[in-house]
């Protein structure tokens, strides 16, 4: 069964990766779109991946239209470490 979002939902993330790191967040969804963007240390990228299998990414920007997934998981990766800021929105307005 599909469920569509009720309104736009929002998660930030703050951190710092060790050279060649790698953090992940498991995000529960609505079906919709879901964007996520990072900014941080050169060569810092986010990627979406599913059950392990990228299927977004890796770029600074990535989008997807979420459906029928109960779950992603949100991958910041660093070539170089660094400090970063992942947003990663649930709605139509970063889509």
């Amino acid at each position: 069964m599909t469920q569509p979002w009720q309104h736009a939902s929002r998660h930030i993330a703050n951190g710092k990766l060790k050279r060649r790191g790698v953090r992940r967040y498991k995000r529960y969804l609505y079906d919709g779109p879901v964007t996520a963007r990072v900014t941080g240390a050169r060569e810092t990228t986010v990627s979406l991946s599913v059950g392990g299998k990228l299927v977004r990414g890796p770029a600074r920007r990535v989008s997807a239209v979420n459906c029928g997934l109960e779950s992603l998981t949100v991958v910041v990766r660093s070539k170089f470490g660094g400090r970063y800021h992942l947003v990663e929105t649930q709605d139509d307005e970063d889509g």
